[in-house]
This record gives structure tokens, sequence and C-alpha cells, in this order.
């Protein structure tokens, strides 16, 4: 593969995101410019810091790293000023039960 090919297409970016812990971060990363960002990661380091020494979220922790999530789509998809990503392409890697999750709170309007 080429180099241009191995940037656009590791073989990371097609393994499924399970938590969405793990798909905030990696949607972080993808901004162009991460200052844009901060504000709503300023969020996920409150979850993080105050999350208490488990394997699970509770379901406040993940509503808000849900909502988080959206906020990075948004950017991603309208204005980060490099990049364009479709919602499809982001949400791609999901795991069924994580878009589910994700899709309805989209449709509770917490976006």
């Amino acid at each position: 593969m080429s180099l241009f090919g191995s940037l656009f297409h590791d073989t990371e970016s097609k393994q499924e995101v399970k938590n969405v812990l793990d798909l905030v971060t990696y949607t972080a990363s993808l901004a162009s410019n991460p200052t844009e960002v901060d504000s709503l990661i300023d969020q996920v380091r409150k979850v993080t810091a105050t999350h208490a020494a488990q394997n699970t979220l509770s379901p406040a922790e993940e509503a808000t790293l849900i909502h988080v999530y959206l906020g990075l789509e948004r950017y991603l998809t309208t204005r980060d000023p490099i990049r364009t990503y479709t919602k499809d392409e982001l949400r791609g890697r999901l795991n069924p039960d994580l878009l589910t999750k994700l899709t309805q709170q989209e449709a509770k309007g917490d976006a």
C-alpha cells in the first residue's frame, strides 16, 4: 500500500468502536484544530476525572459523552476548516448497540 493509502486506510480505522469513551476520543482526534473542540473535550475531562474506578459508565456519564460526540460530529461535518466528513463516515465504525444509543439520544434533540 502506498504512503498516502496507509495514512487514510490504516487497519486501526477499520476496528469497531465499542464504547462511547473510545468513540469520543477517536472522533476528537479527527479535528484539524483541537482548540476549536476544547470546550467539548472539557466535558470529557470532567467525566473521566469524576468517574469511579469501575468498568461501566453511569447512564448520566454515558449521556454526557454522547452529547459531546454529537457536538464533535457537528463540528467535523460542518465547520472543520481542513477536512469534511459525513455522518455515515463518522458512524461507520460503531457497533450496533452504540449506534442505537447515539440515534436515540439524537432523536431526543440532545445534539
